[in-house]
């Protein structure tokens, strides 16, 4: 499947060598000195000043114009805070526990790559439901021995992130594709102190640049057939098919000015 998926990016990548690449998106984050709390609803002034970006990308940078994600962010001393608007017309979830398989409902997901180094990833999922799974993922180089026994040259490991506190709301019914739903909010809160952080630096130091990827895991309404498609939105074009590709992910700056 992998490499016939490789064979199906070449056309693509090559337009894209010819017309130039779709932009990287950059997000700056800034601090709040405002208590968050975590309940999915978004209503802390933090959620009103903060920055909006938009998820409406697909891998090959074709835009998305029904599912569009928005994104904001900010951060403190000891955790980076992310809040997400998913406009759904049919909100569905699976997993009922902690780091259950979440795909076949939909999903938002945030990877993050603090140290730039495109070797040493986190990987979180987030369901309508509330569950979450947290993955930390090894890149080792094509030359290390490691490489060889991988799957797509990745390493996965389901790693709990303790203290990781995360909530949705559903406007809508959940799981019922009788009636039209509305959307679902999700709101996050990481603490650096479990995310590997560089030596001598328990906080994102103003200038630090992380690199960061959000998608959506879109599961569309059932058919007339009853089945359902799938679709997998991006923040940024990865160019490869999939998520995987640190190089092709947003920029996010760590500003040290406080939002007001």
């Amino acid at each position: 499947m992998f490499r016939l998926l490789l064979v199906a990016c070449v056309p693509m990548m090559a337009a894209y060598a010819l017309g130039g690449e779709p932009p990287i998106p950059e997000y700056t984050v800034k601090k709040t000195d405002e208590p968050i709390v975590i309940d999915g609803k978004l209503t802390e002034k933090t959620w009103q000043l903060a920055p909006k970006t938009i998820v409406d990308t697909y891998s090959n940078g074709k835009r998305e114009e029904q599912f569009i994600t928005e994104v904001q962010m900010a951060y403190n001393d000891r955790l980076l805070y992310i809040g997400a608007r998913l406009p759904d017309n049919d909100v569905i979830s699976s997993g009922e526990r902690d780091q259950d398989n979440l795909l076949a409902g939909d999903t938002f997901e945030v990877f993050i790559d603090l140290n730039n180094d495109d070797q040493h990833l986190w990987e979180f999922h987030f369901s309508p439901a509330g569950v979450k799974t947290s993955t930390f993922v090894i890149k080792p180089k094509e030359t290390d021995p490691l490489f060889e026994r991988t799957r797509f040259g990745l390493v996965f490991i389901p790693w709990i992130v303790s203290g990781i506190q995360n909530d949705t709301t559903v406007t809508g019914t959940l799981n019922d594709s009788r009636d039209d739903d509305s959307e679902w909010t999700v709101e996050v809160a990481i603490p650096y102190k479990f995310l590997m952080m560089p030596k001598g630096e328990p906080t994102p130091k103003p200038g630090r640049v992380w690199r960061m990827l959000f998608t959506r895991h879109e599961m569309k309404r059932l058919d007339k057939e009853g089945n359902r498609d799938n679709l997998w939105i991006m923040w940024s074009a990865t160019l490869i098919g999939w998520c995987h590709n640190p190089p092709r992910w947003g920029k996010v700056t760590f500003s040290p000015e406080v939002l007001k």
